[in-house]
This record gives structure tokens, sequence and C-alpha cells, in this order.
């Protein structure tokens, strides 16, 4: 990462920091600003390994696979909580949202680059 990225992503996150700390929005907001800033340049300026065909093709079915699965996740804990099996709070029902789509297709996406291809 070239120095002038680390220095924009450095300023964006102490502003951002320095904002919540002190309770200022415009603080917060340039922060935000700056660092988006500075993870888009850094993107788009940086020689990101290329993806081949293959790649994309595997991200494609994992991801696919991954909305199937939350769906599934969706249904199931929407009748855990229509059967009264367990209290669902909406904190815990957002975190297991939440680790399932984070988790998910990186599990996936091992696996289908471990089996070699995907159907």
């Amino acid at each position: 990462m070239k120095l002038e990225h680390k220095v924009e992503l450095i300023i964006g996150l102490a502003f951002l920091v320095a904002g919540i700390f002190l309770n200022q929005s415009a603080a917060v907001g340039l922060g935000i600003a700056a660092t988006l800033s500075g993870i888009y340049r850094y993107i788009k300026y940086t020689d990101l390994p290329e993806h081949d065909e293959r790649t994309k093709k595997l991200s494609g079915v994992a991801f696919g696979y991954t909305l199937l699965i939350v769906l599934f996740s969706v249904i199931i804990l929407m009748l855990i909580d229509k059967f009264k099996i367990l209290d669902l709070t909406v904190p815990l029902v957002l975190s297991i949202m939440g680790a399932a789509v984070l988790a998910i297709p990186f599990v996936l996406l091992q696996y289908f680059e471990r089996k070699g291809d995907a159907e």
C-alpha cells in the first residue's frame, strides 16, 4: 500500500474515532468520507490480482448458495419464533443472520475451490 493511501486512511479513521468520542457529527462524516475515499483509491490505483473465469464462476455459485441458505435460515427462525421454541430477540436474530451472511460465502468458496469445480 502506498504511503499516501495509508496516510489518508489513518487521517480518516482518526477523524472518525475523534468524532465518535467527541460526539461531533461533522468529524464523523469527514472521517467516513476520508476513509471511503482512501479505500476507493487503494482499490482503483493498486495492482490487485486478476480474477479468472473459474474464480468468478465459483464466487457466483458460492454467493448463490449463500442466498438460499440465508433464506432457509430466515424461514427456520420464523418457525422457531412462531412455535415459541426459543425466545428470539431482535439483536439475537440480527447477530445470527449477520454471522451467517459473513461466514457462509467464505466457507462455500473454500469448499468449491478444493472440490475443483461447481456444477
